[in-house]
């Protein structure tokens, strides 16, 4: 994950995030060591409360190798970690979790939106 807005990504892929802000983030997947072409894949990242939970607090799918995070999207959420990971599923299938869980913290700001 790349380009970031209001975001912080840490070296082992922990996300810090504020609260009601707008962000974008890239995601490029290797395979061999060489970027993996996932355009004619679904790429998913999910954020849960914990891993042990089935209810999804916020799934986005990647386009063009990206998703964008909008106010809306976690105005509704309580200050606090998370769990999220980023799954892969091909066309015949095949799924694969390309980033294993990792903590997603939503942090306060001072400034509100107008």
């Amino acid at each position: 994950m790349d380009r970031v807005l209001a975001v912080t990504i840490d070296k082992f892929k922990n996300i810090k995030f504020t609260k009601g802000n707008t962000a974008v983030m890239d995601l490029t997947i290797k395979k061999n060591g060489q970027p993996y072409d996932y355009s004619n894949d679904l790429v998913q990242l999910t954020i849960k409360t914990d891993i042990y939970t089935n209810e999804v607090l916020i799934q986005k799918t990647f386009a063009n190798g990206s998703i964008k995070f909008v106010p809306d999207d976690t105005k509704n959420l309580d200050y606090g970690v998370y769990k999220y990971d980023v799954a892969l599923t091909t066309p015949d299938g095949d799924f694969c979790t390309v980033i294993t869980e990792r903590n997603f913290e939503i942090t306060g700001r001072v400034t509100e939106n107008a």
